[in-house]
Formats: C-alpha cells, structure tokens, sequence
C-alpha cells in the first residue's frame, strides 16, 4: 500500500485554535463546567448525543479537536478532496468519530456535501493484553505468520519442511481472520 500523504498530529497543531474559535463563535462549542469547552449534540432541546469536548479546561486540545483538523484539511486541500472519507478504526471509537463527523457538519456547509465514515474493527488480544504502540506491546504481521509457521511444525512434531509449515501457519492466520465478524474483539492464544 501507498500513501500519498502522510501527516503526523503536529500538522494539525496550529489549525485548531481557529476551528476552536470558530465553533464557539457559531455556537458550535460552549464553554462547560470548570471552563472546558465542548460541542453538545442537541435536536429540539433534547440530547441525542453525550456532549465532546474540543478543549479541556487547562487549554489543551483533544483528539476530538485534531479530528475535526484533519476534517478541515482534507476539505480545504485541492488534492485530499474527495467524496468519501473512510476512518479505519476500532469499534471502541464509535461514538467519537459520530461526534467527530456531526461537529464537522454542524460547522461546516462542505462536510455536509461529503460521506464521513467511520468502518469499525475489533481488538485484537495476545492472551488477554490489549497491543499498544504506545506500550511496545504490537506484533507484526510478518512476525505473526512466522510464529505461526514455527507453531505448526511443532504440531506436525517435526514432520514437515519449513516451507510446509509456513503454509500452514499462514493458512491458520488467514483461516482466523476471516472466520470472524470484522467488528467483532477477539482474544488470540497460540493454543
């Protein structure tokens, strides 16, 4: 796979204090309990939504905050312009990103013209522990298939190549994977 662009969160660092601004100006955000700021999501003065909130009380942004940036680039620049805008991510951010898209909609007329989508996965756990990038808890993928090819000439107690046995893991793999909802969590255990 290739990317065109890549941009890290600091790209999106100096955006955020005019859709802040912006959202507040609108009435998009209003200014909560103990000073944070947040974007209630109301219909007829009834909450259909939990509120979010675009900036903490001491000043700092949220992730919410730097979604709806990445909302605004991709809408500004001529060349991330699309029709559709698809958010792989995990189940577990559901509600975020149906705040995240309807915050964009309630503040800007040209993310009411594009599909905003979230497509959701499950989590993936190694005997019970949750990966984390931020632990250094992930597994590669190559590494999975290798475990895997390892883990089936165990079984096959020796008997077959190491070229048979990598099939075989890679088939177990892929076998795993597919026999699931794509939504749904699951905890993977060698055995």
């Amino acid at each position: 796979m290739e990317f065109e662009h890549e941009y890290g969160e600091s790209t999106y660092e100096k955006m955020m204090p005019s859709i802040i601004e912006e959202a507040l100006d609108t009435g998009v955000a209003i200014k909560g309990e103990g000073g944070a700021l947040i974007v209630k999501f109301e219909k007829d003065g009834k909450e259909y939504m939990p509120p979010a909130m675009i900036r903490k009380a001491d000043g700092t942004t949220t992730y919410f905050t730097r979604d709806l940036a990445t909302i605004r680039k991709r809408l500004d620049e001529l060349d991330l312009k699309s029709d559709l805008y698809v958010y792989e991510v995990g189940s577990e951010q559901t509600l975020h990103f149906r705040q995240v898209f309807e915050a964009a909609r309630m503040l800007w007329e040209d993310a009411q013209r594009v599909e905003l989508k979230h497509v959701a996965h499950g989590r993936m756990t190694f005997s019970g522990e949750k990966m984390s990038t931020r632990k250094g808890t992930t597994i590669k993928l190559e590494d999975l298939i290798f475990r895997a090819g390892e883990e089936a000439k165990k079984i096959a107690k020796e008997r077959v190549s190491d070229n048979v046995s990598e099939k075989i893991g890679l088939g177990a793999v892929k076998y795993n994977e597919l026999r699931r909802s794509p939504e749904s969590d699951y905890d993977f255990r060698w055995r």
